[in-house]
């Protein structure tokens, strides 16, 4: 099952941080390669991820039923 920002694997900051990072490694790598299509690609979901885990991040409820 894929995960989804509210996923309690992605409360920790350092790993939503590292998501991020990871991104951004991609975009770099496309961004010195010149490959134009996968560096767009690399954008988009960097943007989200930015978006998504850091921007309007909301924490999971502490507990589950």
């Amino acid at each position: 099952m894929p995960r989804t920002q509210e996923d309690p694997w992605f409360a920790p900051l350092y790993r939503r941080i590292a998501v991020v990072a990871v991104c951004l490694g991609w975009l770099g790598l496309e961004a010195y390669g010149g490959e134009q299509i996968w560096f767009y690609l690399a954008v988009a979901i960097t943007g989200y991820a930015v978006w998504a885990l850091l921007i309007a991040y909301k924490a999971p409820d502490e507990k589950q039923d």
